[in-house]
């Protein structure tokens, strides 16, 4: 299957690394809603609204070299969190969702996945307990490589943190993704969404717990084309608007693109 841009909305940042969907009513928008975008190069992100973009100082990131390559809002908490990739940092902001107040920094957690530093969580989608295959909630990331797997971090009421749970991958979605760029979250269909950089394809997943384990089943592939047919190029992140439709966000090109099938 193949999935084609039919929208494209102009992202106000540099080297845009990620973005995530926030619902209508905490974005101020009761209508429609907004995307936050990050940077890996700056310590702002930018809330994206069919007017424009504004921007927002996320408070404790470090200007010019943020590293922020993942981010997942939690409305139902008020919690933004982020993932500086090379320091392996987990943050998490304290956000009411509205462009007037700026996230303000909660806590900093050491989060080590992986092998290499600079192939690390490159996505991430908060899951609320009622859709989490263990039945808690928390965080589902995306390790780009080395290892290319997702893992789930439960959340804690404490300062610290349990160790994530690597998940059990079906082959397909290995075969699909050569690397992972993205995930969001389908509340309409149930499912995960995984984007892949390298390989300009997008898997829909679905998440069950298999005993003490946790695992991950394809339901479908697609390839991912711009309006000419050619593969869409550094594709950064996947989010899921409040009617339902897909969009990725382009780092080069710096644009939110909406899909098509």
């Amino acid at each position: 299957m193949k999935l084609t841009v039919d929208r494209r909305l102009r992202v106000a940042l540099d080297e845009t690394s990620d973005v995530t969907f926030v619902a209508g009513a905490h974005a101020g928008e009761p209508s429609g809603g907004a995307f936050l975008v990050v940077s890996d190069t700056d310590a702002r992100a930018v809330l994206v609204e069919e007017n424009g973009c504004q921007h927002l100082l996320l408070e404790g990131v470090e200007p010019g070299e943020s590293g922020l390559e993942a981010v997942t809002f939690d409305a139902a908490a008020g919690l933004l969190f982020s993932f500086v990739e090379e320091k392996r940092e987990l943050l998490v902001h304290r956000w009411d969702g509205l462009a007037r107040s700026g996230p303000k920094l909660e806590r900093r957690l050491s989060l080590e996945l992986g092998k290499k530093e600079n192939k690390g969580v490159e996505g991430m989608v908060h899951l609320a307990a009622e859709v989490s295959p263990t039945g808690r909630s928390g965080l589902l990331l995306a390790n780009e490589d080395k290892p290319r797997r997702l893992f789930f971090l439960a959340d804690s009421s404490g300062e610290g943190s349990e160790d994530p749970v690597s998940i059990e991958m079906d082959r397909e979605i290995l075969e699909a993704c050569d690397d992972f760029s993205g995930l969001a979250w389908d509340a309409t269909r149930k499912s995960v969404l995984v984007v892949s950089d390298e390989s300009a394809s997008l898997v829909e997943l679905r998440l069950h717990a298999e005993g003490d384990a946790i695992a991950a089943t394809c339901v479908e592939v697609f390839a991912l084309e711009d309006e000419a047919g050619d593969a869409l190029e550094r594709v950064e992140g996947v989010a899921v608007d409040a009617a339902g439709a897909w969009w990725v966000l382009l780092e080069n090109d710096r644009v939110l693109c909406r899909l098509r099938r």
